[in-house]
């Protein structure tokens, strides 16, 4: 079994199956369970990383009738829905593949406009499980032993 983990392709393959284990959670926990952190950047301007439904999601308030005099933070969790990002008032500037990008108009939301940025969670689970089998199921590259005659040889010269 030692014989197995040795060499970087192993090791990295481990790393990446674990990091896809980990989004595999998160894409099953977001079904039941929305979370997201908050941050303010700037005196008008708020930042959101979270997850809903199928999707990570990248929110951005910006709202000139705030001013943050220094940086907000917070996490919130409730359960989960796709309401963010479904309904009339909800533009989408571009859509394909589950990716996507919404804005909730300003008159609806009190002035103030969010930008919604959403990436599937199977683009990410998908590619890293790939990389991860092939890394953990390819043959290691064969190294060639240093023949004894090499040596003499670069030691007599």
């Amino acid at each position: 079994m030692g014989d197995f983990f040795q060499g970087w392709r192993r090791k990295i393959g481990v790393a990446t199956l674990v990091m896809a284990c980990v989004f595999t959670a998160g894409w099953v926990r977001s079904h039941v369970l929305g979370e997201d952190v908050e941050f303010s950047i700037g005196q008008h301007t708020t930042h959101g990383f979270g997850w809903i439904g199928q999707w990570l999601i990248w929110g951005s308030i910006y709202d000139e009738n705030a001013v943050y005099s220094w940086p907000v933070f917070s996490f919130e969790s409730n359960v989960a829905s796709d309401s963010p990002l479904i309904g009339p008032d909800r533009v989408w500037h571009w859509r394909s593949c589950g990716f996507g990008r919404c804005e909730l108009k300003a008159e609806s939301n009190g002035g103030c406009r969010l930008v919604f940025r959403v990436i599937p969670f199977w683009s990410i689970v998908v590619p890293l499980t790939l990389l991860s089998a092939w890394l953990l199921l390819s043959k290691p590259p064969v190294s060639k032993p240093k023949s004894t005659a090499d040596a003499v040889a670069v030691e007599g010269h």
